[in-house]
């Protein structure tokens, strides 16, 4: 399948067929291992009691920290799966053969990308009341979404909105360091993948630049068909000032991306592990506070 149209643009490369059939293995074998990881992540222990995230899930009661990371990174990692049964295709004889269509893909990979940094984002913080915070813009952020669908369909998703905030700055009461401004200033999925960019190991991953293909490949926006375009370098405008652009299924660039989403979900998925198993010795602010609820 391939797509024409005629904005101003810009000169881009036909993939190699040989190169082309390279990414598709590798595609392959890294959606495997992706298979591999969600079956994991369904067999995770709870956290022992006096680890980091033990202890983490009890300052952010009854919101625990660890419910949200993990349904986060098990939406992530059923995107990548979604991907991945997209791709196969099977044939009569049961044979897969390989299918990719030009922007579907995108969609998953998109989803995938931000549920990864998301969890990872709310996990990397040293120290407590950083985690607590995130969790808190988190939910937030959630319970204003919540309310707006509500209020769209015609019912009123104040009072539950309203409960929801008053459990929240319960949560945020019980660490000094922490303010309401803070947590109202608000969830930027933007900035949240500009920080995962600059931490230590992930610098040259570019989760947000990447994410930003990915989505404007799943709605449909025009930058991209120039910027991922497959013309030729000797193509010729189709009218004066235009150039065509051709957008082929690429193997290479879905591979690119979906990489970027799958270190995202490795590592995220690292941090539960490690954080679930590492013990500390300090106590979690509001063990013993009164449920908030």
């Amino acid at each position: 399948m391939k797509l024409t149209t005629t904005p101003k643009g810009s000169r881009g490369r036909v993939s190699d067929p040989a190169s082309e059939q390279e990414y598709a293995q590798a595609l392959l074998r890294l959606l495997d291992a992706n298979l591999s990881l969600y079956d994991d992540m369904n067999r995770w222990p709870k956290s022992e009691p006096g680890s980091l995230l033990f202890e983490d899930d009890q300052a952010t009661y009854p919101f625990p920290i660890s419910n949200d990371v993990r349904y986060l990174l098990l939406v992530a990692a059923d995107n990548l799966n979604g991907l991945r049964s997209m791709i196969l295709e099977a044939t009569e004889n049961g044979q897969p053969r390989l299918n990719l269509h030009v922007f579907a893909p995108y969609t998953l990979i998109r989803n995938a990308i931000e549920c990864a940094s998301t969890a990872l984002w709310i996990m990397t913080p040293a120290e407590r009341h950083e985690r607590v915070l995130r969790l808190a813009q988190f939910e937030l952020e959630d319970a204003k979404k919540n309310k707006a669908a509500l209020t769209a369909f015609g019912g009123s998703g104040e009072e539950t909105f309203n409960r929801k905030k008053g459990i929240i700055e319960g949560i945020i009461r019980r660490y000094a360091e922490l303010s309401w401004k803070g947590v109202d200033d608000g969830f930027r999925i933007t900035g949240l993948l500009r920080t995962i960019g600059s931490l230590p190991g992930l610098e040259g991953l570019n989760p947000l630049g990447k994410w930003q293909i990915a989505s404007g490949m799943a709605h449909g926006k025009r930058w991209v068909g120039t910027l991922l375009s497959d013309l030729k370098e000797d193509a010729q405008p189709t009218t004066k000032g235009d150039s065509t652009f051709l957008l082929y299924g690429s193997f290479e660039r879905v591979f690119w991306l979906a990489q970027c989403a799958q270190t995202l979900l490795y590592e995220a998925s690292n941090q539960v592990i490690e954080k679930s198993q590492e013990t500390t010795g300090d106590q979690a602010q509001g063990n013993n506070v009164e449920d908030p609820r």
